[in-house]
């Protein structure tokens, strides 16, 4: 990893936030609107968690800076970005942002559609995959990266576990 990579990943680590936290537990209220149904996952940068909309009942994704990568104005210049990215895309091999912004309590966010299945990394852990699969799988990413190329924008951090296998 460069430089850079280095100093986030120390300065994630003197204040990596747990997920038990209460701010963000199953049934709590954030920004007045999304009930937090539940954990989707944690990485380095952030949070993601099913959420409820309070009046429209839709399900969607909430991803969460943590506040170390929040206290990094570049950082979350970039994120809040990536939602309008997504948005100007348009594309089916795009996860769909419908809301971003900062939570009263610091923490940028995104509202972005809820899927549904695995992330290729965990489809590879149980083990070798048939070839036509494998096309068909690297096929679809390549229609989404060409159509965020397309719109000027580059994915960043393209990898197996960013890579989603809807049902």
């Amino acid at each position: 990893p460069n430089r850079r990579s280095r100093q986030l990943h120390r300065a994630y680590d003197l204040v990596r936030p747990t997920v038990a936290d209460d701010t963000f537990a199953p049934g709590t209220l954030i920004a007045g609107k999304f009930r937090i149904v539940r954990s989707l996952g944690e990485g380095g940068m952030g949070s993601v968690w099913e959420i409820e909309h309070e009046l429209t009942k839709h399900r969607r994704a909430l991803k969460l800076l943590h506040s170390a990568m929040a206290a990094m104005p570049g950082i979350v210049e970039r994120f809040l970005r990536e939602a309008s990215a997504a948005g100007r895309v348009g594309n089916s091999h795009i996860v769909e942002t419908f809301d971003a912004g900062v939570l009263d309590t610091g923490e940028p966010y995104l509202v972005m559609e809820l899927l549904r299945g695995e992330p290729l990394s965990s489809r590879i852990q149980r083990g070798p995959m048939p070839v036509p699969e494998v096309v068909d799988l690297l096929g679809q990413a390549c229609v989404g990266v060409a159509a965020a190329h397309a719109a000027g924008i580059v994915h960043r951090d393209l990898k197996p576990d960013n890579l989603f296998i809807t049902l």
